[in-house]
C-alpha cells in the first residue's frame, strides 16, 4: 500500500514541476527549440525560420545555391557572429533576403552577391553589419519596397548603391562616442 501512494506522490511532484518549469519558460520567453547554427555552407540558400546563427563562414557560390539565406519568420534574428563571412560568386544572388517583419541581421560582413541585402519585410533592423565589400557595381541593398521601414545601425554601406523603394524609409544610425575634457584637464563624470 505504501508503494502504490509513493508512485502517485512521485507523479503528481513531476507534474507539478512540469507546470512551473513551463511557466517560467513562458514568462522568460525561453524555448528549448527553435535556434539554428549554421556550420561550413548551411547557410546558402537556406530558409530561416527560428534565431539563427553562423558557426563558420558560408561561401554561396557555385557549385552551392547562389543566394544566402532568406529569414521567412516573424520576430527573427540571424546572427553572422562578426568573424565568419557571406560570400558570392560577384554576379548573381542575394546575401541575405528577409520576408519577414521584425527581423534582426547583425553582425555580418556580406560581400560578392549581386545584392547584399534583399529587404522586403517591414520594420528590418540591421545592425553592425558591414556591406562595403561587394565586387559589383550594382545596387547593395534592393527590394526595400512600398511602405516598408527599414533600419540601419553601426552598418558600413555606399549611398549610391542602396536601392529604396516608393514610400520606404531607411533610417542611418551610428554609434556616438563623447569624451569630454575640461578647460583644467579632468575628465567629465
Amino acid at each position: 500500500m505504501k508503494k502504490e501512494w509513493l508512485k502517485h506522490y512521485i507523479l503528481a511532484f513531476a507534474f507539478l514541476g512540469l507546470i512551473v518549469i513551463s511557466i517560467l519558460m513562458l514568462f522568460s520567453q525561453i524555448r528549448l527549440a527553435g535556434f539554428a547554427v549554421y556550420a561550413g555552407d548551411a547557410a546558402c540558400g537556406a530558409s530561416v525560420i527560428d534565431n539563427s546563427e553562423f558557426s563558420a563562414a558560408q561561401s554561396c557560390a557555385d557549385p552551392n545555391p547562389v543566394n544566402g539565406p532568406t529569414i521567412t519568420t516573424n520576430n527573427v534574428a540571424l546572427d553572422c557572429k562578426s568573424i565568419y563571412s557571406l560570400t558570392g560568386d560577384t554576379a548573381n544572388g542575394f546575401g541575405i533576403k528577409t520576408t519577414a517583419t521584425n527581423s534582426i541581421i547583425k553582425n555580418c560582413r556580406i560581400k560578392s552577391f549581386k545584392y547584399d541585402l534583399n529587404i522586403s519585410g517591414e520594420n528590418t533592423t540591421v545592425i553592425d553589419t558591414d556591406l562595403s565589400a561587394s565586387a559589383t557595381s550594382d545596387a547593395n541593398i534592393s527590394g526595400i519596397g512600398s511602405g516598408i521601414n527599414v533600419t540601419f545601425l553601426n552598418v558600413t554601406f555606399t549611398n549610391s548603391k542602396a536601392t529604396i523603394g516608393n514610400n520606404a524609409r531607411l533610417f542611418v544610425k551610428y554609434y556616438l562616442t563623447i569624451n569630454v575634457t575640461w578647460a583644467n584637464g579632468t575628465g567629465a563624470s
